[in-house]
């Protein structure tokens, strides 16, 4: 049976599910505000989905990075959890004022990074609090992404351009548009920026009053409870009873099936938004 849950685990619980909402807020918002990117850097939209992109690769070396700190760093997840949302909000609120496009690249590199630590922290530790009856809580932390990915319109729509399209002529033979109204996604961006540094703030209280409320873990008896060395955490035959091809084999298999999910998924629904923003201007 898994430990008694208390208060704290639930506040636990719950500002971990925060956390996975502004994850979909600062992950999201150039969905809605990728015209209003394109009018503030004055370039094409090849090059900001360019910069966007940074995200995916920071998301690699996140993903690495969250590995090991999940492994060495275990009585610091929540400090881990408040310094990766901290840094996400800041970088996002960042994101308009930067000089150029490179910039927003590394912005999003960053955010990409931080995120993917966030998230096999904040997994940790709800699977050591709720134990065999985490798989509704596992559920539920997705689903504050989407919640977050949701109230990005919302919180975009009141500050983003209004344009209006000048079909092309004779006198104009390339179509282009007309600002009828400025962009103040800067706003947007700055909001989601504080919110996403004050839902940090309870990590950080979570980590300074941890010795106060220590989790007791269950006994397990050590047949070869050794910790793995560094070389044995990224050996694809760790996880395939010592058969490497077989684990390499899986690992790329996965790494392709999240790729083509993912990554096309979300460059669909973001070339479909712009397209009919363009299409019919508010």
């Amino acid at each position: 049976m898994g430990q008694h849950v208390t208060l704290r685990h639930i506040c636990q619980t719950f500002m971990i599910f925060m956390a996975w909402v502004t994850k979909g807020l600062y992950l999201e918002v150039s969905g809605p505000a990728m015209i209003d990117l394109k009018l503030i850097y004055n370039t094409n939209y090849e090059s900001i989905t360019r910069s966007v992109a940074g995200r995916g690769a920071g998301g690699f070396l996140g993903a690495l990075i969250g590995a090991l700190i999940v492994d060495k760093f275990e009585r610091q997840l929540d400090l881990c959890i408040a310094i990766g949302t901290t840094i996400a909000g800041i970088c996002i609120a960042l994101i308009p004022h930067v000089p150029t496009t490179g910039h927003v690249w590394m912005l999003y590199f960053m955010i990409g990074c931080v995120s993917n630590a966030v998230n096999m922290g904040g997994t940790r530790i709800a699977l050591e609090i709720w134990k065999e009856r985490s798989s509704i809580v596992l559920q539920l932390l997705h689903m504050g992404f989407g919640v977050g990915a949701l109230t990005d319109p919302l919180i975009c729509s009141p500050f983003l351009a209004v344009i209006e399209n000048v079909q092309k002529d004779d006198m104009n033979p390339n179509p282009h548009y007309h600002v009828i109204k400025e962009s103040r996604a800067h706003l947007a961006f700055l909001i989601i920026g504080i919110f996403t540094c004050c839902v940090a703030i309870p990590f950080f209280l979570f980590q300074l009053t941890a010795k106060r409320s220590t989790v007791v873990k269950e006994t397990v008896p050590s047949t070869s409870a050794k910790a793995k060395s560094f070389k044995e955490i990224f050996n694809p035959a760790t996880y395939a009873n010592g058969n490497f091809y077989y684990g390499l084999c899986a690992l790329i298999l996965l790494f392709f099936i999240f790729f083509q999910c993912c990554r096309w998924r979300k460059t669909f629904c973001n070339i479909c938004k712009n397209y009919f923003r363009r299409r019919f201007p508010s």
